[in-house]
């Protein structure tokens, strides 16, 4: 049921691979190369999320709040990061260079573990659109309980 996270280190694609296209993504959506830019990218490459942007300022020295927040709405603008909300207040970030993997999570109520799920229960998109008429159709479905080491 879980996995390992679908855009971490270990996927097929090399790390050098990623960033490039992550960085024509952030290019063809009208944001110009940073170095702060390419810092998070790399980041993320290594850290794929969900992550707060505090978890994120403390594991990047030199990148202040600001820089961060406006990266982090920068990406997300581009399809480059996908915004998570736990329900506890806190937004959460993770990568999101490949469309194919579609997954949700299941967050531990305790200890905080989060563990993706790439089953979906949810109707195919295709079958929502035809019925309402709406078009580019997303959603965010999370799950919470106790790990194991919490039981």
């Amino acid at each position: 049921m879980s996995k390992v996270h679908p855009h971490s280190p270990t996927a097929p694609e090399s790390r050098d691979s990623l960033f490039l296209r992550a960085m024509n993504l952030l290019k063809a959506a009208g944001y110009k190369k940073t170095i702060h830019r390419e810092t998070l990218v790399r980041f993320f490459l290594v850290n794929p999320g969900p992550l707060t942007s505090e978890d994120i300022q403390k594991r990047t020295k030199g990148l202040d709040k600001v820089t961060i927040y406006r990266s982090l709405a920068s990406f997300e603008s581009a399809g480059l990061l996908r915004k998570i909300d736990f329900g506890d207040g806190l937004l959460r970030y993770e990568l999101n260079l490949n469309d194919d993997e579609h997954h949700h999570h299941v967050i531990c109520t305790q200890c905080g573990r989060v563990d993706v799920i790439d089953h979906c229960e949810a109707s195919p998109v295709s079958h929502i659109e035809a019925q309402t008429g709406y078009r580019s159709i997303r959603h965010s479905l999370e799950f919470f309980g106790l790990c194991p080491q919490c039981q």
